[in-house]
C-alpha cells in the first residue's frame, strides 16, 4: 500500500524513476515550447494514455483468464475468473467519484489541443469527443477491475 509509508518495491520504485525521466523529457520541450508545437507534444500524450489504459485493461483481461486474483473468494471456478460482486457497494462510490472527476477535469489534451485549433469552432467537438472517450475509457477499465478483483 503506497499510503502506509512503507518503502515501494525495488521494481515499483525503479519503473517510478524511468517513468519521471520519460515524463520530463516529454513535459520539458512541451514547457520551452511555442504553444504551436504544443499540439503535436499533446497528441503523442494522448496515444500514450490510450496505449497505456489498453495495456492495463488487456492485463486484467489476461489475468481473469489464468487464475483468480484471490483464489478462496472466487466467484467462478473457470476461466474467465470474476470476483464477487455486490449488487451496490456504497463504500466504493466516493473512489469512483473522484477519480472520474479527476480523469475528466485534468484530461491532458482537451484543453491545449483546442487551444491550437485553426478553426475554433471545433473547439466543442473536439472537447466532447475527448470528455467521451476519456468516460469510455475509464468505464471500461473500472469494469475491468470491478469484475477481477472485486
Amino acid at each position: 500500500d503506497m499510503y502506509s509509508g512503507a518503502p515501494l518495491h525495488p521494481h515499483c520504485e525503479g519503473a517510478y524513476k524511468v517513468w519521471l525521466v520519460v515524463t520530463w523529457v516529454v513535459m520539458l520541450p512541451a514547457v520551452l515550447s511555442d504553444l504551436q508545437d504544443l499540439g503535436r507534444i499533446q497528441l503523442l500524450l494522448n496515444v500514450f494514455i490510450y496505449v497505456v489504459v489498453g495495456i492495463m485493461v488487456l492485463t486484467i483481461w489476461a489475468a481473469m483468464l489464468r487464475a483468480p486474483y484471490d483464489p478462496a473468494a472466487a466467484a467462478t471456478a473457470s476461466p474467465p475468473y470474476f470476483a464477487p460482486q455486490r449488487v451496490f457497494a456504497g463504500d466504493g462510490f466516493s473512489l469512483l467519484f473522484s477519480a472520474t472527476i479527476f480523469g475528466q477535469m485534468g484530461h491532458t489534451a482537451v484543453f491545449s489541443i483546442a487551444a491550437v485549433l485553426r478553426d475554433k469552432s471545433q473547439a466543442k467537438a473536439v472537447w466532447g469527443l475527448g470528455f467521451l472517450t476519456n468516460a469510455a475509457l475509464q468505464i471500461v477499465l473500472s469494469a475491468s477491475c470491478v469484475l477481477f478483483f472485486g
